[in-house]
């Protein structure tokens, strides 16, 4: 499997949408859009070390799970489904191995 580029990466950030929940790390996705010329070269080199070592960082693997009402009674709790959370740099990763 060839490296992933720095130009792989910067379609992984254009690729993600603004406005979206920030729970799990806090950072905005506008930070991520105007940074990605900047960010992009070392997010290859984590993500090529993870691919190459067929390690997944801990830290990208936290989810907030929170659940979403679907209709019916609000008390109980088989009318609300989970929603995951994930950080955004999971979602880079997860988007440039879908992709691939």
């Amino acid at each position: 499997m060839a490296d992933t580029s720095v130009e792989e990466v910067i379609c992984g950030i254009d690729y993600l949408k603004i406005g979206k929940a920030l729970k799990v790390d806090d950072i905005p996705t506008k930070f991520l859009k105007m940074a990605k010329t900047v960010l992009a070269p070392f997010l290859s080199v984590v993500f090529n070390k993870c691919m190459v070592k067929g390690v997944y960082s801990n830290s990208l693997k936290v989810a907030q799970v929170i659940p979403v009402h679907k209709k019916g009674d609000k008390s109980a709790r088989t009318n609300y489904k989970p929603i995951s959370l994930l950080s955004q740099f999971n979602k880079i990763f997860e988007r440039i191995l879908h992709h691939r």
